[in-house]
């Protein structure tokens, strides 16, 4: 009767020693990205404008100001934190 106990103790010792290497094998399979690709650039901020629907006003404003067309259409970083439509209808009802 010891022995069966010692043996099923043993056993179940070594089920919890496997435990941890599958489970650093499925996590690390788990966690390779095979997708590498670059994502499709958006175009730039005047292109991004006009085609959201949401930001026609802005995109309205924008083509007022062709020097500004040229600057935000030019290759570069920017960054603009664009009002919606919504934006600027509550703007002009407050002002």
């Amino acid at each position: 009767m010891k022995l069966r106990k010692s043996l099923t103790l043993l056993w179940a010792y070594n089920i919890r020693l496997l435990w941890l290497p599958i489970m650093l094998v499925a996590v690390s399979i788990s966690s390779c990205d095979d997708n590498n690709s670059t994502p499709a650039p958006l175009g730039n901020i005047v292109e991004i404008a006009g085609k959201t629907s949401d930001l026609s006003t802005l995109y309205a404003a924008i083509s007022k100001y062709p020097s500004l067309v040229n600057t935000l259409s030019a290759p570069g970083t920017f960054t603009v934190f664009a009002p919606t439509n919504a934006a600027f209808t509550a703007v002009l009802a407050a002002i």
